[in-house]
């Protein structure tokens, strides 16, 4: 049931990253997972090991699809530095000069848990409070009423898939968030949001087109990625879209996930967390990013020294005390990806200024400019044991090196 694809220029060093995949598999109930390393756009390492759907029985391959969730991020933010680099808008600027809607924006007056009221914002939203998780987003949930509304916001957007009056469009959403009151102060805390998902209707706004049609034009096109979408037709995900599991009372079974949103019904396109992909495919991304920017075919996302702006440290001491995720001890948040930096503190034998993000239901990436490196792991569980998975696979590889 375990599969390791030859490449050329695999070898057997990293033979414990494979031993490390089958240990996980066992020791979380894992269905299957899968991964990939390059090195100096060189493939070293193709694994995959268990199953896409247990009860299809159903293999994972290189063509088993999966819900990335916030790896999208990677991808949205770097839409959005695309588009900066053609001058298109500056960092510290305001959002509503873009977004008109966002320019009388409320903001929880209490810091308590159970706030209920809200006042006029002292500040704008910049721009880079979007990229930086630093505007006042939440998701949803009911902590605070930042997290109430918003919930009962992406519950709309959610029930519009499929119904007589038609999905919620992107732009609709986000002008429609901006009635939400923020948690604080915009530039003042770090809080993992929606703030993507804003910065991906900041990018239909600038260049007048879908986000999915931007990135298939200016992303997945130019690197050959046709197995990365937010909306696929039915078949294909029947056939393709790997099952995502829990586990309950110590035993795995199925996780209730709406997947409406994946289809061609849906006109959302969630910069924060909709797109699907392939393992693979989201690697010629991610050995772009690691390799600077530009691929060995010349295919370029980026600028070098744009790249580098993305992974730098972009809070302030204020901010990190709320970037407080235990596996993530050694990072800083960048613009829109996790940043190396203290890697004493984290334990960690990886590279100053190694990026990346991870998703919802255990995928990750990381990218390493300095060795060339790019790693992509793909699964579908949870919750995903990210914080278990993540150092030690990350620890692993980089002890192959």
């Amino acid at each position: 049931m375990s599969r390791k694809e030859p490449k050329k220029g695999e070898t057997k060093k990293f033979d414990t990253v494979i031993q490390l995949m089958e240990q996980l598999k066992e020791e979380i109930q894992l269905p299957g997972c899968s991964i990939q390393i390059m090195q100096h756009g060189e493939c070293v390492l193709t694994y995959y090991t268990g199953l896409a759907d247990i009860e299809k029985q159903r293999k994972i391959e290189k063509d088993t699809l999966f819900r990335i969730f916030s790896m999208t991020k990677l991808i949205t933010c770097t839409c959005a530095m695309q588009l900066y680099e053609q001058g298109r808008f500056d960092l510290n600027e305001p959002l509503y000069f873009y977004l008109p809607e966002y320019k009388q924006v409320k903001v929880c007056s209490e810091v308590t848990p159970d706030c209920k009221s809200a006042a006029d914002a002292k500040k704008p939203i910049l721009i880079k409070d979007l990229f930086r998780m630093g505007a006042g987003f939440t998701y949803g949930g009911s902590a605070c009423l930042t997290e109430k509304e918003t919930e009962k916001l992406l519950e709309k957007i959610d029930r519009s898939v499929g119904s007589k009056e038609g999905s919620i469009t992107t732009r609709e959403a986000i002008r429609e968030l901006s009635a939400v009151p923020l948690a604080f102060e915009p530039g003042t805390h770090w809080r993992y949001g929606m703030s993507h998902d804003v910065l991906g209707a900041f990018i239909e706004e600038i260049s007048g087109m879908k986000l999915e049609d931007y990135m298939k034009r200016f992303i997945f096109e130019p690197l050959g990625m046709t197995e990365t979408a937010f909306h696929w037709e039915t078949e294909r995900l029947n056939q393709r879209l790997a099952g995502i599991y829990t586990i309950e009372n110590g035993k795995r079974k199925d996780a209730q996930i709406f997947d409406k949103h994946y289809t061609k019904e849906s006109r959302y396109d969630s910069g924060g967390s909709g797109l699907l992909s392939t393992l693979g495919d989201y690697m010629k991304f991610a050995n772009t990013m690691a390799l600077g920017g530009t691929n060995r075919d010349g295919v370029r996302l980026l600028g070098r020294k744009t790249l580098n702006l993305m992974r730098m440290d972009h809070l302030s001491e204020e901010m990190k005390l709320d970037y407080n995720w235990d596996h993530q001890a050694a990072y800083s948040y960048g613009l829109g990806c996790r940043t190396m930096l203290y890697p004493q503190k984290g334990g960690c034998n990886s590279s100053y200024g190694e990026f990346g993000w991870s998703g919802k239901a255990g995928s990750l990436v990381f990218m390493d400019t300095e060795e060339e490196l790019a790693v992509v792991y793909m699964q579908q569980m949870l919750p995903s044991f990210e914080n278990y998975i993540m150092p030690r696979l990350r620890n692993v590889i980089y002890g192959c090196l």
